[in-house]
């Protein structure tokens, strides 16, 4: 064998590799390609996915703000009621207060009448 030999042994295996890399990277084209179209696919998705998302978003701000404003108009029922409260307590204080006078001044008047009523039927007894 000479030098010429090995050199050409050399590059025919150097050759065989090239050939057998090709092959192999024309096996891996179609699976690149698949790859690269689901790829794309998902890119478009999400920028559907991306307006449907920043759409939720801006409704639930929405949201959050009739939820911020029904907590106030409760705090606002909540106050209210508590000066309600007050104002129904003083109220029923006045009136369990007119009553009581009331009564007792009906009683009075029921004994002044009683009284006379006695001091009558002793004068003509």
């Amino acid at each position: 064998m000479g030098v010429y030999t090995k050199r050409a042994i050399d590059a025919k295996e150097e050759y065989d590799k090239l050939v057998q890399q090709i092959s192999d990277d024309q096996k891996e084209e179609p699976a690149v390609l698949y790859l690269l179209d689901v790829v794309n696919a998902l890119t478009v998705q999400f920028d559907d996915i991306l307006t449907k998302m920043q759409a939720a978003l801006e409704a639930l701000g929405e949201i959050k703000g009739l939820f911020l404003e029904q907590a106030r108009s409760y705090q606002d029922a909540i106050t209210q009621m508590g000066l309600a409260k007050g104002t129904i307590d003083r109220n029923l204080f006045l009136r369990k207060l007119f009553i009581s006078k009331a009564i007792d001044k009906s009683v009075m008047q029921w004994q002044n009448v009683s009284t006379q009523i006695r001091s009558e039927f002793t004068i003509y007894r």
